[in-house]
């Protein structure tokens, strides 16, 4: 185990994880029998006894190496750790195969903080393997999934790395229906249908609606000068100060390029609004970058707003409220920007 004290300044976000994760089992050895139990709980497989962990295994010249290995009395656990989406579609499998290879028993995982953008059937060949420790749905593990093990333990090591896991968002959505939105995408093609009011309202006065991702709408030239209004959802938002509680539903207006006036007209704006039938608050924050106000470019739309609300104000379990509920929120944005625009 390394000196979490001396960590290289030039580690990548990962890499830092990754080591500080190390250094939190190494040091609270309960913690990882706690990690291991679960894991092998929801895999239907027989416990093990955890005995240590590894981090970057292996020779560094060595690309096919896992992230982490949990060494457990019984077996060694390969674990793939994923901060993001992205993930080499081969890599997976190469470790299920060199899983497979070891004279020891030796397991492969993958731990994701989002969606995962891999090929269905490369996940699936993986899970087929003897070699590789599935859930049910989706077929990789979450970190969000840890994070209650870790939140309750008493040691101050355990409670200062929840917080460090909430500011990589990897603590759980507590919310019983729309709780895995960001990690499962069965739960975002859901969230996507929720859009069919606002399509349809949009679609009435001529502009073009698509969808976008999974669970986020785009709305092409609802006005003449407004050339893509965007709705979304997010875990958190970086770089804009807040008074709300995320995860967050969002809606920016990208104006035309060339609507030198309009895009003028949103310089500084700030404003808290406030849905008196539902009430909730909506933060809008006009653009922080200051080329946007200067650029010639004509060519590219330009972001001047961006509007933030509570996502748990307007999911429910009622797909008729909540269709409604985006719609709404969707109506108040596009007429504030109006006004805004004059």
């Amino acid at each position: 185990m390394r000196n979490i004290f001396l960590l290289p300044v030039t580690l990548t976000e990962k890499e830092r994880f990754t080591g500080s994760w190390e250094y939190l089992l190494d040091n609270i050895p309960q913690l990882g029998q706690q990690l291991v139990d679960q894991i092998m709980l929801r895999v239907g497989k027989p416990p093990v006894h955890f005995e240590g962990i590894c981090a970057y295994a292996g020779s560094p010249e060595d690309k096919n190496i896992p992230d982490l290995v949990l060494e457990c009395r019984e077996c060694d656990i390969f674990c793939e750790n994923k901060l993001e989406s992205n993930l080499d579609r081969h890599h997976i499998l190469e470790l299920v195969e060199l899983a497979a290879t070891r004279p020891r028993p030796t397991y492969t995982l993958l731990i994701t903080n989002s969606l995962c953008q891999i090929e269905p059937e490369v996940l699936e060949r993986a899970a087929q393997s003897d070699y590789y420790l599935s859930p049910a749905d989706p077929p990789y593990f979450c970190w969000q999934d840890f994070y209650g093990i870790i939140a309750n333990r008493p040691e101050r090591l355990a409670q200062e790395f929840a917080e460090y896991m909430e500011t990589l968002d990897m603590r759980p959505w507590d919310q019983p229906d729309w709780g895995d939105l960001f990690l499962n995408s069965k739960t975002a093609a859901r969230f996507g249908f929720q859009w069919s009011c606002t399509k349809e309202y949009f679609e009435a006065t001529g502009a073009k609606c698509r969808q976008s991702g999974n669970s986020s709408l785009e709305v092409s030239y609802p006005l003449p000068w407004l050339q893509l209004f965007y709705l979304y959802t997010c875990r958190s938002v970086q770089n804009t100060p807040l008074k709300i509680g995320g995860p967050y539903l969002v809606a920016s207006l990208w104006v035309r390029g060339d609507q030198h006036e309009v895009i003028r007209t949103f310089r500084g704006l700030y404003a808290e609004l406030t849905n008196h039938e539902q009430g909730y608050r909506v933060e809008v924050h006009t653009s922080v970058s200051g080329a946007l106000w200067t650029s010639k470019d004509e060519a590219r739309p330009k972001l001047v707003a961006t509007y933030y609300t509570e996502l748990n104000q307007i999911v429910s379990p009622n797909p008729e409220l909540m269709q409604r509920n985006l719609l709404n929120f969707a109506k108040m944005v596009f007429v504030h920007g109006q006004c805004i625009a004059g």
